[in-house]
C-alpha cells in the first residue's frame, strides 16, 4: 500500500514538473518579446534601423511648414532640397501670401476633395480648403504645379520648433552632441508623411552636409502678396537638385 502511494506521488510530481517546463517553453518567447519592446521604448538614443530598411533618397525635396492654431491657414513655408551628391541641403522660403492660380486640369481633380476650393487664392488659404486627411497632399500638388518640380515629402511643425530647427541646421559649425539633441526634438515634434525611422535615416546628412540658405524663391513682391516666377523658380530648384559634388 505504501509503495502504491509513493508511486502515485512520484507520478504526480513528474506530471507537475512536465507541466511547469511546458508552460515555460510556451511563455518564454512572449516574455522575451515584451522585454525587447520595453528596452526599445526606454532607449532615448538614435534608433537602430532594421537591416532591410530602404536606402535614403539620393535627392529629396520636402516642404517644411507651420499652421496656425486652428489649422485653417499656413503661416510659414520653407522648401528643402537635400542633395547627397553635392553634400548640401538647400533652403528656400516660399511666402505664405503667395498668390496662386490653379490650372483647370488640377482644379477639377482637387474639387473632388474640396468642392468649395477657389481657383485663385493665396497659399496660406490652402490649409482651410482641404480636410485634415487631404490637406498636405492637396497643398503639395498645388506647389508642384506652381514650381514645376516634384515635392515628395512634408513636415509640419509649430512655429517655435521650426525656427529652432532652422537656426540649428543653418549653423556652419555643428556640435555633434547638441545637434543630436536638436534633431531628436525635430523628429519628435514634426508631423510628417515619413516614419520616425525614415526621418532618422537623414541624420548624418543634416549633421555633416553644408546647409545653404537661398533666400526667397524667385518672384515679385507686391502689396500684401507675392507672385512666384515659375520658370526662374524651376530653374533655380532644378540647379540644386542636379548639382554634383566637386
Amino acid at each position: 500500500m505504501r509503495l502504491f502511494q509513493t508511486l502515485k506521488i512520484s507520478v504526480f510530481v513528474l506530471f507537475c514538473t512536465l507541466l511547469v517546463l511546458g508552460t515555460a517553453i510556451l511563455v518564454y518567447p512572449l516574455l522575451q518579446h515584451v522585454f525587447e519592446v520595453q528596452e526599445s521604448e526606454g532607449n532615448t538614443g538614435e534608433p537602430q534601423l532594421p537591416e532591410k530598411a530602404k536606402e535614403p533618397e539620393a535627392v529629396r525635396v520636402q516642404l517644411l511648414c507651420v499652421l496656425n492654431e486652428e489649422n485653417t491657414e499656413f503661416t510659414t513655408f520653407y522648401l528643402e532640397v537635400l542633395n547627397n551628391y553635392a553634400e548640401t541641403v538647400f533652403y528656400f522660403e516660399v511666402p505664405a501670401y503667395t498668390k496662386v492660380t490653379i490650372s483647370q486640369e488640377l482644379y477639377r481633380k482637387l474639387q473632388v476633395y474640396s468642392p468649395g476650393l477657389p481657383q485663385y487664392l493665396k497659399l496660406s488659404k490652402l490649409a482651410g480648403s482641404f480636410s485634415d486627411d487631404y490637406r498636405m497632399q492637396g497643398t503639395l500638388q498645388v506647389l508642384e504645379e506652381m514650381l514645376g518640380i516634384s515635392v515628395t515629402h512634408w513636415c509640419s511643425l509649430e512655429k517655435a520648433a521650426l525656427q529652432n530647427w532652422m537656426e540649428v541646421v543653418l549653423e556652419k559649425e555643428k556640435d555633434s552632441s547638441e545637434f543630436f539633441k536638436q534633431y531628436q526634438n525635430f523628429v519628435w515634434e514634426a508631423a510628417s508623411d515619413q516614419t520616425t525611422l525614415e526621418l532618422w535615416m537623414y541624420y548624418d546628412a543634416y549633421r555633416s552636409f553644408f546647409a545653404a540658405w537661398e533666400g526667397t524663391i524667385p518672384g515679385t513682391e507686391g502689396i500684401g502678396e507675392f507672385e512666384v516666377n515659375g520658370q526662374l523658380a524651376k530653374d533655380k530648384l532644378e540647379s540644386c537638385i542636379r548639382r554634383m559634388g566637386n
